[in-house]
């Protein structure tokens, strides 16, 4: 059967209300056959959460992300998923949230992922009046990354910074090991005489100083990369062969990718910021 009729059949029988199990059977059916349409997967996962059975969902979800390890969708459908429905369960939920960064973190268009794990730390952290020290973890992870929103994530993190303390932007213990980093790439901001000190005025002049210059690193660091990322636009699976321009858009990235030395930066923020895509 082909894509268009297998798609159809689920359609029909979503728009008619009929029996689950024939709309279970059908969806089934499609996904033995095109394992990685994610949009597919979350409706087959939905089925079961309208008969209550959230672990059947997670079942679901748990098969999806074979064939769709690398799919960014996928795994940003399972963890706005566990966020939902695990909120007893912070450490199963950051769990998830790690082991799609380990698979779709770096992808050019992981934005949505982070966006999901930063939102999820930010309500945890407002939830228990904790401070957001988790938050700028992550800001600073994703900051060392080539994403198409790297620029973006800087002014967010930026207007974050402004009502957080030097402690909740770095750790202490983190600050001499960043301008160490700093200063073995050239990439070390100039220190004015208000950075001076240990106050928390000082201090936080001096943290988002470090910050700001760690992030111009980066931006220079994956500029290579980011230009050929740019002009592709599909990034997902369709049944749809790639236009032959997108297609020579993605041999050249790939080819790109394989000319790159093997290696890591020994970023203390980031001790596995990857040299390679």
């Amino acid at each position: 059967m082909t894509f268009a009729l297998l798609v159809s059949r689920v359609v029909d029988l979503e728009q008619q209300g009929r029996d689950p199990v024939q709309l279970r059977q059908a969806l089934e059916a499609l996904l033995d056959r095109y394992p990685l349409c994610f949009g597919y997967w979350k409706r087959r996962a939905e089925l079961e959460l309208a008969a209550a059975d959230e672990p059947a969902a997670v079942a679901v979800y748990e098969r999806a992300v074979v064939p769709c390890a690398y799919s960014v969708e996928m795994w940003t459908l399972y963890c706005a998923h566990a966020a939902r429905h695990w909120a007893d369960e912070p450490e199963r939920v950051r769990g998830l949230f790690e082991r799609a960064l380990q698979y779709v973190g770096s992808d050019y268009a992981a934005d949505g992922i982070w966006d999901k794990y930063i939102a999820y730390e930010s309500a945890v952290a407002e939830a228990a009046a904790a401070d957001m020290g988790r938050v700028s973890a992550l800001y600073a992870r994703v900051l060392a990354l080539p994403l198409r929103l790297h620029d973006v994530y800087w002014a967010r993190f930026a207007e974050f910074a402004a009502t957080r303390t030097a402690s909740e932007l770095l750790a202490a213990e983190s600050e001499a090991a960043l301008a160490s980093f700093l200063t073995r790439q050239g990439a070390h901001p100039v220190t004015t005489e208000e950075m001076r000190g240990e106050d928390e005025g000082a201090r936080k002049l001096r943290v988002y100083a470090l910050l700001e210059a760690r992030y111009h690193f980066y931006v220079a660091f994956h500029a290579s990369r980011r230009a050929l990322e740019e002009p592709i636009r599909r990034r997902y699976y369709h049944v749809a062969p790639l236009p032959a321009a997108e297609l020579a858009a993605w041999r050249r990235l790939l080819s790109w990718g394989a000319a790159q030395p093997t290696g890591h930066v020994c970023d203390p923020l980031e001790p596995m910021a990857e040299v390679l895509p």
